[in-house]
C-alpha cells in the first residue's frame, strides 16, 4: 500500500484492529484450551503416550500442509478463506465439546479435531499474516507485526489460568470457549470492509498445484536475506522451548513451587507485551539492523547468565530480557520480508518460512530434556547459549542484515522503479 500523507494510527484502523482482535480472541481461545486436550485425551485413553501421538499427529499434519496452503493463501480472497478456516474450527471443536457432555468422547474424534484444527491453522496463519499487509501501510507494517506478537503473549499469559479454571468447573467448558472463539474472530474478520484479495488472481487457478507448491521455499533460498532471517528463526525456534523446558524442570529439581515457575514465565510474557508496546518507538530510533543485533546479543548474554542463574524471579526477568528486544526485532523482520516479497508470492514465502521454523520446534524440548538429563543444568545452557552465539556471529556477519533498509524505504524504492 501507498504511505499516505497522514498516517492513521493503527489503533483508529479500524479493519487492523477488527483482524487483531480477531485473531488475538481466538489464539485465548486456543490458549485456554491447550491444557483442556491433553486431559481430554488421557480421560478418554488412559494412556500418556497415546495423548502424546495425538498431539504429533495434529503437529505433522499441520506441517504437512504449510506449502499447499501458502498457494492457495495466494490463489483464494482471503476473507472467505479466514472466515471459512474459523467456521471449520468453531465446528470441529464444538462436536469435541459436545462429545465430551454426552460421554462419547474417543480417540479417533480427538485425532479427527487435531488433525482438522492443525490444517485450518496451516492456511488461517499466513493468509492473516499476508491481511495485514493489505490493512495496514507500509511505514506501519513493523508496528502491527510486533503487536501481533504481543497477542500471543497476551493469550499465552491469560489462557492456561483460565483453562485450568474452566476444567475444573467442567471439563468440556475450555473446549466450548475454543468454540465460541473461532465464532468471534469469524465474525469479526467478515466484517473487515477492505477488499482481501489474493496476490495471483485467477490466472494462477488454472496451473497445476504442483507448478507453485516448492514456489516458497526456492524464493527464500534465492534471496539472502530471506534465507539468513530463516535459518536464524529456525535455530531460534529451536531454542527457547528448550530453554522453557528447561528452566520449568531444573526449577521444579531445586523445589522451586509451581506457582513461582508460573510467575516467572509470566514475567518473561510480560517482558514481551512491554517490548510490543514501546516497538513503535525504538523501531523509529533505531535502525532495523541495530534492532536485529540487539535482540540476538541480549539472547546470548541472557543465556549465558541463565547457566549461573537459581531463583525463578532473577530467571524471569532474564528471559523478560530477550523477550523484550524479540518484539521490535521479529516485527521490523516480518515487516521487511513482506516488503520485499512480490504481492503474488507472500503466501507461499510465509507458508516456507512458517513450515521450517515449525519444523525446529518440536526438536528443542526432545534435545533440552535429553542434554538435562544427561549432562545437567549448566553443561545445557552452555550448549544453547553457544548455539545462540553462533546465530549472532551468523547474523553480524550477514551483509544482508546490515544493509536491511525499513519497509517505507522499500516501498518507495519500489514504486520509483514503477513496480
Amino acid at each position: 500500500m501507498p504511505v499516505p500523507h497522514a498516517v492513521t494510527p493503527l489503533r483508529r484502523n479500524r479493519d487492523f484492529m477488527v483482524l487483531w482482535t480477531g485473531h488475538a480472541i481466538s489464539a485465548l481461545g486456543s490458549s485456554i484450551a491447550m491444557i483442556a486436550y491433553p486431559l481430554l485425551a488421557l480421560l478418554a485413553t488412559g494412556s500418556a503416550r497415546t495423548a502424546g501421538l495425538i498431539a504429533f499427529v495434529g503437529m505433522a499434519a499441520g506441517a504437512v500442509l504449510r506449502l499447499p496452503a501458502g498457494v492457495f493463501v495466494d490463489r483464494l480472497p482471503r476473507r472467505a478463506l479466514l472466515v471459512t478456516c474459523d467456521a471449520i474450527r468453531a465446528v470441529t471443536t464444538a462436536s469435541v465439546a459436545l462429545a465430551v457432555v454426552t460421554g462419547r468422547l474417543s480417540m479417533a474424534h480427538l485425532v479427527v479435531a487435531a488433525v482438522v484444527n492443525a490444517a485450518c491453522d496451516a492456511f488461517f496463519d499466513p493468509a492473516q499474516m499476508v491481511t495485514v499487509r493489505q490493512v495496514v501501510p507500509t511505514a506501519q507494517l513493523p508496528n502491527a507485526m510486533a503487536q501481533n506478537e504481543a497477542r500471543g503473549h497476551l493469550a499465552a499469559l491469560g489462557g492456561p489460568p483460565l483453562g485450568g479454571l474452566l476444567f475444573g468447573v467442567a471439563a468440556a467448558l475450555p473446549i466450548a470457549a475454543q468454540a465460541a472463539s473461532f465464532v468471534t474472530s469469524g465474525l469479526l474478520i467478515g466484517s473487515i470492509r477492505q477488499k482481501l484479495h489474493g496476490g495471483q488472481g485467477q490466472r494462477a487457478n488454472l496451473r497445476p498445484l504442483r507448478h507453485d507448491l516448492l514456489t516458497g521455499i526456492r524464493v527464500v533460498w534465492a534471496n539472502t536475506f530471506l534465507r539468513v532471517t530463516l535459518l536464524s528463526a529456525a535455530g531460534y525456534s529451536f531454542i527457547f522451548p528448550a530453554v522453557v523446558l528447561v528452566v520449568i524442570a531444573s526449577t521444579r529439581a531445586r523445589g522451586a513451587p509451581a506457582a513461582e515457575i508460573g510467575a516467572a514465565l509470566s514475567l518473561a510474557g510480560v517482558g514481551g507485551i512491554l517490548g510490543a508496546w514501546l516497538s513503535p518507538q525504538l523501531q523509529r530510533r533505531l535502525p532495523p539492523p541495530v534492532l536485529v543485533y540487539l535482540f540476538c546479543t541480549t539472547t546470548t548474554l541472557a543465556l549465558g547468565a541463565l547457566t549461573f542463574a537459581y531463583s525463578p524471579f532473577l530467571i524471569g526477568a532474564l528471559l523478560a530480557l530477550t523477550y523484550f528486544t524479540s518484539a521490535p526485532a521479529n516485527g521490523m523482520l516480518a515487516a521487511v520480508q513482506i516488503s520485499i516479497t512480490q504481492p503474488e508470492l507472500q503466501g507461499r514465502v510465509l507458508s516456507a518460512a512458517m513450515l521450517v521454523a515449525g519444523l525446529a520446534a518440536p526438536l528443542g524440548p526432545l534435545a533440552g530434556g535429553w542434554l538435562l538429563q544427561d549432562f545437567g543444568v549448566r553443561a545445557t545452557f552452555v550448549v544453547l547459549t553457544c548455539m545462540s552465539a553462533a546465530l549472532t556471529a551468523v547474523v553480524l556477519l550477514s551483509s544482508a542484515i546490515r544493509h536491511m533498509r525499513p519497509p517505507s524505504a522499500i516501498d518507495r524504492e519500489s514504486h520509483a522503479e514503477g513496480r
